[in-house]
């Protein structure tokens, strides 16, 4: 793993997690799983299951190149939930790249907010130590 964006004096300290923590990584940044999240929504809340927006061909391509890509990368994988939302692509206005989003506007304003989604770092290597794999 390269550390050459982060200042040598961050170097050792880092070297020293890495390593004790080495049997819950592959040497990639790419695939930890620790937490299990679930969604709590309201108690009356339905299942949302919005269509795909229209778009034009080029976004098409795109948005299946990139449906492909996250399932050859396990990033993501085939469901049969209840909730769909749509994939929404997005042209960047000063570098005119394209950007692959997922329009979550109507089962977020159904969920219950958390005051505290994702568990705090400094606590988090305790919990990793039972743990061979989670997402980064």
């Amino acid at each position: 793993m390269s550390l050459e964006a982060i200042p040598k004096e961050h170097h050792r300290p880092i070297r020293r997690i890495l390593k004790r923590l080495a049997r819950m990584w592959n040497g990639k940044l790419d695939e930890i799983s620790v937490t299990k999240c679930r969604i709590e929504f309201q108690p009356e809340a339905r299942p949302v299951r919005s269509q795909s927006y229209r778009q034009g061909q080029f976004g098409r391509e795109f948005e299946d190149e990139t449906v492909t890509k996250l399932l050859k990368g396990c990033a993501i994988f085939l469901s049969r939930s209840e909730w769909a939302s749509p994939v929404v692509t997005y042209t960047k206005p000063k570098s005119d790249k394209l950007l692959f989003c997922i329009y979550s506007r109507k089962p977020n304003a159904l969920s219950l907010r958390d005051s505290y989604p994702i568990p705090k770092w400094m606590s988090a290597p305790t919990v990793w130590e039972r743990h061979s794999a989670f997402p980064l």
